[in-house]
């Protein structure tokens, strides 16, 4: 999922730019789009912890679940949007389909559930 994919990728380089002694072109706004993430995440874990039962189909569960984050959602993907464009990457600007979000509320249950979610 390129949405999963741009917050690790920013994750990363923000720590390869520190690792490297280069300063980030603007610390406090890559801390607040890595902390967007983060709400997104939680919020979705959350939901998926509510809502599951523990033996459903996973996606049947993120079917529930997955318009109940959409403020966090967009708050994130405008946040690693701001990032891509403050740090010049050359990748298109990431969006939220409808899918994507099916997509992200499925990992939030498999994690929920201790699951590996990245096979």
């Amino acid at each position: 999922m390129r949405t999963t994919a741009l917050a690790i990728a920013t994750a990363l380089a923000l720590v390869a730019g520190a690792a490297a002694g280069q300063p980030a072109q603007d610390p406090a706004k890559d801390t607040a789009a890595l902390q967007a993430v983060h709400a997104k995440d939680l919020c979705l874990v959350a939901r998926a912890k509510a809502a599951d039962d523990g033996v459903s189909d996973p996606n049947v569960i993120a079917a529930r679940i997955a318009g109940s984050c959409h403020a966090e959602e967009d708050h994130a993907l405008a946040a690693m949007n701001a990032w891509a464009a403050r740090h010049g990457t050359d990748q298109d600007p990431p969006t939220l389909t409808d899918r994507d979000r099916l997509g992200l509320a499925r990992e939030a249950v498999l994690m929920a559930r201790g699951t590996d979610y990245r096979n």
